[in-house]
């Protein structure tokens, strides 16, 4: 895979980093002591713990400037909000707002300035004695643009979680006079959203100097579909916001047609991989992929074909240049997977080949885009001498990037540069002015996190590389490796960089990440732009236009997520017949744990499974929370016992749709998605609106429509015969996924009340054509009441069942309950007792009661926040369990035996005699 080389040679840079000795205290060394282009440990920590913060060089004052990101901790002194530095000094300076110095702290050491009156989630901008000030916990991380002469800073607010503060705002600090203003009030974006107003995480604030405007590049706008609002301009002069341009309508032609190129490409490959997993024999996959595949993939690569031979010559510009070579690796992948097809072979090569040749055009179409692709946390920064804006690289969710891209202020125009090497793909990175030099510095930065570590994060600080970038000549250079003997990473914002002057570029760090001994305060290093290293520049820097995506090899030792379908499909074929002969030994009535896959999914939990009958195939699609956060569409074959996903899993920053119009599932899914038994298509109710997932080819789409509050707590689904059912709160009806409406429902009779996430579910009673529905009294308490729903009439009604107050109070966890057909029976996840001894509690119809089944475990438990779904082919139950591992259950109703009563406690064990 093409980013491999990248991985190897960050994995060998923090090799080297992490075999030094730990130490309790890195020294303190003199600046004027230190080598050139060598980091050195300056200051102790006296900033505080902070993260996003505002960081500059303000000629105005002739000092550095640090603003907001504080991350509170007791065990560490807290100063103000702003601080100062003198260059050449290593004491911070608190930067109390006019008359309050003295009554709220010193000059340096513990604030003692007043808190605000909301908590972190819900803020403002006025402190608890109406103060003006921002709290300092504001994560700015790029989305701050600073002033010509530093005299001041601005800020753009995205109005999530702000009170009393329209979305969109931006506000003014005067570095002199230490206050805050408001500039603009609110900025309405123009576009379709979910939920207005239009949300902005992740974008890119620059302040250029040609037309007086501060310009708001890419971000992730989770509730607009394809999660992105375009390019913004604010004019200071005018107060006004202008989009803008996206290219000539040739460009854009342009991209278009290699972006259809890429999706044609991938959805062939997506309905290869369907029809690869059937329980079918292989001269009837073939026929079905020559059919339904082979066409779409031929064309593709005659386009593909005349594309490189119409521009093989050798005087090509650099973009043209990397087109072609993208495009030819495209065509070596995929002509040997074209031919396997025509020559009658499915295998897991074949669709490896298509997968990585779909790669390649998603790269050609990057280097087509007249305008950036959005992406979050990019890196921009105005070059005064080139009076030009510099953007680089950036988080696409699916992986970083490291493109470089000019944008002209003169006449408002954009172009992607193509040097002969690169940084490496990252996001996060400081991107400044070098006075002295005349070029621009990059600094550290993040790259992805491949191994899911609770409350880890997203990404891994990269070590702290310096390169410098020459906007007339197009040339990055790398002044300091990632290597090196001074144990020094950047911290997780690598915005938290300034230079000064004289070309000293001063940095924080923090206790703890990686390196070990990294033990936070001041770094700085003084650059010598005439020392170019060049064996680490050939050693680390990368081609342009390159991404260092989440799809990874799999690694034993380090456990890493893979996102990469090529790796799933590659996996040894599973055997339709031995699979059978093990189900069919299955005891009756009891759980058994399924052997494992040879590539198993990640850890995924609090989220339901969906049967999909039509295609033999289980959907496991959650995460989050102790769980892998990605939005990987896991898909199990009980037939050959494998699994697949369909495209590289995205991570994105906040909750809803990526750049990829997919959603996300990064804080759980339980029951927001089900498959619609009419059109076939998953119907998800998700945080950036309604997503419809075709299973054959793998793709979402995503609308902007649905009438109720996104909240993964409350949004349910179920499909039923009639269409998908939604029950929400404040919303009771249907969605029709062919005309892609909701339709509200009014129900009379008596309905229960949502309680919540897993203590309340509902299933399709397909003799009876009813939904039955369960809830609890409180997320405590549970009800042991059911509730049937007549879809036909609307009419609800409380079935009041025998044993309510007793075998039912032992079902607080509602959400998973199954009908099963030939047993008449309704599933509950719950169990009486414990270990092998416990036996499942069920509803039955027929009898209105709840009963204690004899269904048992051959396990000692089933780990984990768990997922049912009934199997009508082989009349089984599968469970999905949190702990990565499959249950499957065969009901027999011969011996299925029901009780209307719970057992005795067991009585306690005597104390042993002492």
């Amino acid at each position: 895979m093409r980013t491999m080389t990248i991985i190897a040679i960050l994995a060998s840079a923090a090799a080297t980093a992490l075999a030094q000795p730990d130490k309790a205290m890195l020294p303190v060394t003199k600046l004027a002591d230190a080598q050139p282009n060598v980091w050195a440990r300056v200051g102790d920590l006296q900033t505080g713990l902070r993260d996003g913060s505002a960081m500059f060089y303000s000629e105005a004052i002739g000092r550095f400037v640090l603003a907001q990101g504080l991350n509170y901790n007791a065990k560490i002194v807290t100063p103000y909000d702003v601080q100062t530095l003198e260059p050449g000094k290593v004491e911070w300076q608190n930067a109390f707002p006019p008359g309050k110095e003295g009554a709220w702290g010193g000059p340096t050491g513990q604030a003692k300035a007043p808190g605000f009156p909301h908590s972190n989630n819900y803020w403002g901008f006025k402190d608890k004695e109406g103060n003006i000030r921002p709290p300092g916990g504001l994560d700015l991380n790029n989305g701050y643009a600073v002033a010509p002469d530093g005299s001041a800073f601005y800020i753009y607010v995205r109005g999530v979680t702000l009170v009393g503060i329209k979305p969109g705002c931006i506000w003014r600090y005067d570095v002199k006079e230490r206050t805050w203003s408001q500039v603009c009030e609110s900025h309405e974006i123009d576009v379709p959203a979910f939920s207005p107003p239009v949300e902005l995480t992740g974008a890119s604030l620059v302040y250029e100097p040609v037309n007086d405007e501060l310009l708001l590049l890419c971000g992730q706008a989770p509730n607009v579909p394809g999660a992105s609002v375009g390019n913004w301009a604010y004019s200071l002069k005018n107060k006004t916001w202008a989009r803008l341009p996206d290219g000539s309508d040739a460009q854009r032609k342009d991209y278009q047609t290699w972006l259809s190129r890429q999706h044609r490409l991938e959805d062939a490959t997506g309905r290869a991989r369907s029809i690869y997993y059937l329980d079918l024999p292989a001269d009837q996959k073939v026929a079905r992929a020559t059919k339904e595949v082979l066409p779409d993939v031929q064309a593709v690569l005659g386009e593909l074909k005349k594309f490189v031979d119409a521009t093989a010559v050798d005087d090509l510009a650099p973009r043209e240049w990397a087109m072609v070579a993208r495009a030819k690796r495209a065509v070596e992948l995929a002509a040997p997977a074209a031919k396997a097809l025509a020559d009658g072979q499915l295998t897991g090569d074949v669709l490896a080949g298509l997968t990585r040749a779909g790669y390649e055009l998603e790269t050609v179409a990057r280097i087509v885009s007249p305008v950036p692709l959005p992406r979050a946390n990019a890196s921009a920064c105005y070059d005064p001498a080139a009076k030009v804006v510099v953007l680089f690289g950036g988080d696409r969710f699916d992986g970083v990037l490291n493109d470089t891209w000019v944008y002209n202020p003169a006449d408002r125009s954009w172009k992607q540069r193509f040097p002969k090497v690169a940084p490496a793909p990252r996001a996060r990175a400081a991107l400044m002015v070098l006075p002295k030099a005349g070029r621009l510095a990059l600094v550290g930065g993040v790259t992805l996190n491949h191994k899911f570590i609770y409350f880890s994060g997203l990404y891994q600080a990269m070590p702290a590389d310096v390169w410098t970038y020459d906007v007339k000549g197009d040339a990055w250079s790398l002044l300091v490796p990632p290597t090196g003997e001074v144990g020094f990473a950047m911290p997780q914002d690598s915005s938290m960089s300034a230079v000064g002057p004289d070309d000293t570029i001063v940095s924080l760090s923090r206790p703890g990440g990686w390196p070990r001994h990294w033990d936070g305060g001041t770094w700085a290093v003084k650059l010598d732009a005439s020392k170019v290293d060049a064996e680490a520049e050939a050693k680390f820097g990368c081609p342009p236009a390159s991404k260092t995506s989440r799809a990874v090899t799999y690694d034993q030792a380090k456990d890493n997520l893979v996102y990469d379908p090529a790796w799933y499909d590659q996996a040894e074929p599973g055997d339709p017949a031995a699979v059978k002969a093990w189900a069919d030994k299955l005891p009756a009535n009891t759980w058994v744990v399924v052997p494992s896959a040879p590539r198993q999914a990640p850890q995924s939990e609090w989220g339901t499974a969906i049967f999909d009958a039509g295609r033999d195939r289980i959907y496991y699609w959650t995460g989050g929370h102790m769980s892998d956060p990605s939005n990987a569409f896991h898909t199990y074959y009980p037939a050959v016992n494998r699994w697949s996903i369909p495209y590289v899993a995205e991570i994105p920053l906040a909750k809803g749709s990526t750049f990829q119009s997919r959603p996300d599932c990064k804080n759980h899914t339980y029951l927001n998605y089900t498959l619609d038994p009419v059109t076939k298509l998953v119907v998800a109710a998700t945080y950036g609106g309604t997503g419809i997932y075709d299973p054959d080819t793998g793709r979402w789409t995503m609308l902007t429509d649905m009438p109720f509050k996104a909240s993964h707590y409350t949004m349910n689904l179920f499909g039923t015969p009639r269409g998908v059912l939604v029950w929400a709160e404040g919303f009771i009806g249907t969605f029709d996924a062919a005309a892609r409406k909701y339709t509200p429902a009014k129900v009379g009779g008596q309905m229960p009340g949502y309680i919540g996430a897993d203590r309340s579910g509902a299933c399709w009673d397909s003799k009876r054509n009813v939904m039955w529905m369960f809830t609890a009294k409180s997320f405590t308490e549970a009800s042991g009441q059911v509730w049937k729903l007549d879809i036909d009439k609307w009419q609800a009604e409380p079935m009041n069942p025998a044993n309510m107050e007793t075998v039912g109070k032992s079902t607080l966890y509602a959400r998973e309950n199954t009908y099963l057909p030939k047993a008449d029976l309704v599933l509950t996840k719950g169990f009486y007792g414990r270990g092998q001894t416990a036996r499942q509690i069920a509803w039955d119809p027929a009898g209105n009661r709840w009963v204690l089944t004899n269904i048992r475990l051959a396990v000692e438990r089933i780990a984990g926040p768990v997922a049912m779904v009934y199997d009508p082919i082989r009349d089984l139950l599968w469970c999905m369990a949190g702990s990565r591992q499959v249950y499957v259950l065969r009901v027999d109703p011969k011996t299925l035996e029901l009780s209307d009563s719970l057992p005795p406690p067991v009585a306690p064990k005597p104390d042993a005699p002492k």
